[in-house]
């Protein structure tokens, strides 16, 4: 098993080896590099080869899944260290897995055992549909191909199609348009390519409304319930609850909405209810508030992978906040840091974002930008990335990128096409003083008029103002950044005297601004990232400068470039229609991005990129917007906040391998046979048995069960696999992987199974037999003299013994019983038939006479057939057997099939029996039977 280090080990020790649970110093791997350098060139004529490929199973299904239409991508793992074994510890060659995952072993003409070991965080995969988990027995008399195996991380886990719920905005006072969903979701996989609409998709929910809580942006998913987190977000023309800026509200799996937390994140600057007071003549009665956006509220609000804590960037004063989950509502900041400024000039640091890196490292970003508001010059503009140190402690900031936000993004097409009117790059955040100062009453006042550019005019109304409001990590630990247009938030839709005129339409003013915002990719590099430039990054190749007769807008983007497609879903149009959420699944090929212009002019949703080139492979439309409405939508300004899904936490397997220690020292020789057929029991920590299964034909079973839980795992020895045979030495050795951890305990092999995290699979619990050692003759004793005769001593009669069986009772106690479910038949997608096994051994030392074996059935069950000679009763739903006798050491099997009265199977089903004899205890046993369950999922 992936064995966890030691609480005291030190941080650069847990990240070396997970072989044994024991670290490897340089020199042990030296030596042990020699020596079985040594043994492979011993190794006889006829030697052959063991080969597999090892991979990432990023939701531990044991197959390695290749299809990025069904979920994540499987790719292979390098650096991992494959060992053959022969006896239970002698190495004959070691190779560690090349770039494509594969290993190749040499191996002598015998039976070895393959064992693959790695440094942490790398935890084996669950033993499924075939796979074998960190250990597989071959035989090498021939070449032996396929003996792959699956890792993973823990935290890096999906189901294959997660729900995603996203925040949406409407404008207005809450009173209005109170009914309508501010809160929905989908499942992850829509109708590819051609998109589908909300209204159409038949996994949408409504999970909270803009009446429940007003309007937010950031939203963070708890894993371990499903609870979904949203913060409140200042957007002027669209109001906040009675809670004000700072509010932070819970929403449950079903929809039930609370408040949880208060963060003081500045004043509501919104007029009052009255819409009139929103959207007519300026400035009296009209929301003038624009100069609050990204300035007050709340940004980004985070879970972390250990579903511990809460994390939210307060707007208001920079501050980076941590909230515990478990805490009681209303829930107060367990601690608020400032994210310092990177050295911004002539302007103020904006912090916004928060990203994790599910995988290996867990870390945590923060990102944000540098306004520029004072000095006016785009020079001053750019974006930067910390990597955030014990953020559950005391955070420390460490840059990791810088992005100057200079590059070009205005399109150069033919005369005379409106795409580069309402185009703009990258603009220094307004202030009072550059507007209202200049006599204009909002940055989308009309009256700000045009602005001379390379190949034409642009709308001054129409320029964009940055901030990097979404920060995901790629499988490979690159930073996908979603950049917003906060004119969108400080603009509204045909409000009267601002906005854009029609492009389409030069004679209508009124209607929304077209904002622009980015979607960025940036690869490790060193301690840092590079970003994207030209349409290239990090080894990979994508949209790259194309001319606008080729689909493209030429020279536009980082390096004259995007990697990602600038193409909106309606196709050539005005280009960077990103809204600013980002969001990546663990192991899938795509990232999801809120977007305009998805499948019509003026709607919302979502558009999946392909992080392998860029290109578009599906489309989501969320939203059409009214047009020229001021309460009917945002038209092309910013409709949407950020989006999250509930992937669900990986679940956790124990089990191992029963086998048969002829040599008696406690440990697994890889020619040793194993124990096939025989029944294994989970039980909980009251003692009830919970689970049982047979142990296949590797000797193999495993059991799921639920992480920070403690169990009990036993073997009963009355079975016709261990007849002869007793447990073998426990905890041999110092390898976990191939010692004996049961003892013996009332006629059982039983083994303690410790509570185990999420991810954990440990399959450690191994269980070994050996034969009894024949009795020692006894020593001859010293003749002794004769002694005198003695009187005889009345002796006191017996004490009274409790009755067994209608008996006096034998002082040993020889009756086991074992019972366990042989096989359930289905007829389609229902279980109909199942069928119960019985087991009755006499481990005294004298025979036991008028045994009777009787099954209860439980009234779920009507009885099918059974073992001959078996009496039915059917009032008392019972099934019995008699034996005359049953001598010392036998044991008999029985059978009884029965047929389940329900089509669906609720609860647990437990079937009991019992056995008797005459002068000796009753013995009991059970068989359960749990019903299976689906994967989780959010519902509203």
């Amino acid at each position: 098993m992936l064995r966890p280090i030691a609480m005291g080990a030190s941080m650069s020790e847990s990240r070396r080896t997970w072989v044994t649970g024991s670290l490897t110093t340089q020199g042990a791997v030296a030596a042990l590099a020699a020596l079985a350098l040594l043994l492979a060139l011993a190794l006889p004529a006829g030697a052959a080869t063991v080969s597999g490929t090892v991979f990432h199973d990023y939701n531990t299904n044991g197959l390695r899944d290749a299809d990025p239409a069904r979920g994540a991508v499987d790719g292979p793992v390098a650096g991992l260290t494959a060992r053959a074994f022969v006896a239970s510890t002698r190495v004959v060659d070691t190779t560690t897995t090349a770039a494509d995952g594969t290993y190749t072993l040499n191996a002598p003409d015998a039976r070895v055992r393959i064992e693959l070991s790695g440094p942490r965080p790398w935890w084996s995969t669950r033993q499924l549909n075939g796979l074998r988990s960190h250990e597989q027995f071959v035989d090498a008399s021939r070449a032996v191909r396929g003996a792959d195996f699956g890792v993973h991380y823990t935290r890096d886990w999906s189901v294959n199609n997660p729900p995603v719920s996203y925040a949406m905005h409407w404008p207005g006072p809450t009173n209005v348009n109170s009914g309508n969903s501010a809160i929905r979701g989908i499942d992850y996989f829509t109708t590819p390519q051609t998109g589908s609409t909300f209204n159409t998709e038949p996994s949408r929910r409504t999970l909270a409304t803009f009446g429940e809580i007003g309007t937010v942006y950031g939203v963070g998913i708890d894993q371990s319930t499903g609870t979904l987190y949203a913060g409140a977000y200042y957007k002027r023309f669209a109001g906040l609850t009675r809670f004000g800026t700072g509010a932070i509200f819970r929403v449950g799996p079903l929809g039930a909405v609370s408040l949880w937390a208060d963060v003081s994140a500045g004043a509501d600057g919104h007029p009052g209810s009255d819409v009139n007071d929103w959207f007519n003549t300026p400035p009296a009665n009209r929301d003038m508030s624009w100069d609050l956006v990204g300035r007050r509220g709340l940004g980004s609000v985070r879970v972390d992978p250990a579903d511990q804590n809460l994390y939210v960037v307060n707007l208001n004063d920079n501050t980076l906040n941590r909230l515990p989950l478990d805490g009681t509502a209303p829930v107060r900041p367990a601690s608020s840091t400032p994210v310092p400024d990177p050295g911004c000039t002539g302007g103020t640091w904006r912090a916004f974002s928060i990203g994790f890196d599910r995988g290996a490292s867990e870390e945590m970003y923060v990102g944000g930008v540098c306004d520029a508001e004072t000095s006016q010059s785009t020079a001053d503009l750019r974006a930067v990335v910390y990597r955030v140190g014990t953020p559950d402690g005391t955070p420390t900031f460490s840059p990791v990128l810088s992005v100057p936000l200079t590059y070009t993004r205005v399109p150069n097409p033919p005369a005379g096409s409106p795409f580069q009117s309402a185009s703009s790059d990258w603009q220094p955040w307004p202030t009072a003083a550059t507007i209202n100062g200049r006599g204009f009453l909002s940055p989308a006042d009309v009256g700000r008029g045009r602005r001379g550019s390379v190949g034409g005019s642009l709308f001054v109304n129409d320029e964009s103002y940055p901030q990097l409001t979404g920060i995901s990590v790629d499988s490979d630990g690159s930073l996908q950044l979603g950049f917003r247009d906060l004119m969108g938030d400080m603009s509204g839709n045909s409000v009267i005297g601002e906005g854009n005129t029609d492009p389409f339409d030069p004679s209508f003013f009124g209607a929304s601004v077209t904002i622009q915002g980015d979607l960025l990719r940036a690869a490790p590099s060193g301690a840092g990232f590079t970003l994207e430039s030209g349409g290239s990054v990090g080894g990979r190749t994508g949209f790259g400068a194309r001319a606008f007769a080729a689909g493209g807008y030429g020279a536009v983007g980082p390096g004259n470039g995007y990697f990602y497609d600038p193409n909106p879903g309606i196709g050539l149009s005005i280009p960077n229609n990103q809204l600013g959420g980002v969001m990546q699944v663990p192991g899938f090929r795509d990232v999801l991005s809120t977007q305009n212009d998805v499948l019509r002019a003026t709607s919302n949703g979502f558009l999946w990129y392909d992080d392998a080139n860029g290109r578009k492979t599906r489309l989501f439309e969320n939203y059409f917007s009214s047009p020229y409405s001021p309460t009917g939508g945002w038209q092309k300004a910013n409709g949407l906040g950020d989006l999250d899904s509930y992937m669900g936490r990986a679940p956790v397997q124990i089990g191992n391998r029963l086998w048969y220690d002829v040599v008696r020292n406690g440990l697994q020789d890889a020619d040793e046979d194993p124990v096939v057929d025989t029944v294994v029991e989970l039980l909980d920590e009251t003692g009830i048995v919970i689970d049982n299964t047979t142990t296949d034909s590797s000797g193999e079973y495993v059991f799921a069960v639920a992480p920070d839980t403690r169990y009990t795992v036993r073997v009963p020895l009355a079975q016709p696999s261990l007849d002869g045979w007793v447990v073998t030495i426990a905890f041999a050795g110092r390898d976990r992987r191939i010692d004996n951890n049961g003892v013996e305990r009332d006629g059982r092999s039983v083994a303690s199974v410790s509570a185990h995290g999420v991810g954990h699979n440990d399959h450690t619990y191994d269980f070994g037999f050996s034969r009894p050692l024949p009795p020692r003759p006894p020593e001859p004793r010293p003749p002794t003299p004769p002694e005198p005769p003695q009187p005889p001593v009345p002796q006191p009669p017996p004490p009274e013994q409790p009755v067994y069986a209608g008996a006096e009772p034998s002082p040993e106690t020889p009756m086991v019983l074992v019972k366990y479910l042989v096989r359930r038949t289905r007829q389609g997608d229902v279980l109909r038939r199942l069928q119960f096994g019985m087991v009755v051994r006499n481990a005294g030392p004298h025979t036991v006479d008028r045994v009777r074996l009787c099954d209860s059935l439980p009234r779920l069950l009507d009885v099918l057939g059974a073992t001959r000679l078996a009496r039915r009763y059917p009032r008392a739903r019972e099934v019995c057997w008699r034996l005359a006798s049953l001598p010392s050491g036998h044991a008999r099997k029985f059978h009884v099939l029965t047929q389940l009265r329900r089509r669906v199977l609720l609860g647990l089903l437990i079937n009991r029996a019992r056995a008797v004899a005459q002068r000796v205890r009753p013995a009991h046993a059970r068989a359960v039977l749990r019903p299976r369950r689906p994967a989780p999922r959010v519902t509203g």
